[in-house]
């Protein structure tokens, strides 16, 4: 039994900590992600994205709910051309 006990608490521990790794990993990814565009946005497209509250355009370009992409896509084409990388 000693022996067992030898080689089945490392497995046991590993299995663990990689279980553990494996579900907080993606969640810190996200957090570093969520933050790379946001200090380059405007402060509309910001509210936009992060409100709470549900916004509805019938027709135009951004026709839909709560769709912000083409503010979100227009702020990152004037960013790429002040950075000279278009």
């Amino acid at each position: 039994m000693e022996e067992f006990l030898k080689f089945a608490i490392p497995a046991f521990t590993g299995l663990i900590a990689g279980a553990i790794g494996s579900i907080v990993a993606p969640w810190v990814q996200w957090g570093i992600e969520k933050r790379k565009l946001r200090p380059f946005l405007s402060e509309r497209t910001r509210e936009e994205i992060e409100s709470d509250t549900i916004t509805v355009q019938l027709s135009g370009r951004g026709s839909g709910t709560n769709n912000y992409k083409p503010h979100v896509l227009d702020e990152l084409r004037t960013l790429a051309s002040k950075w000279k990388l278009l």
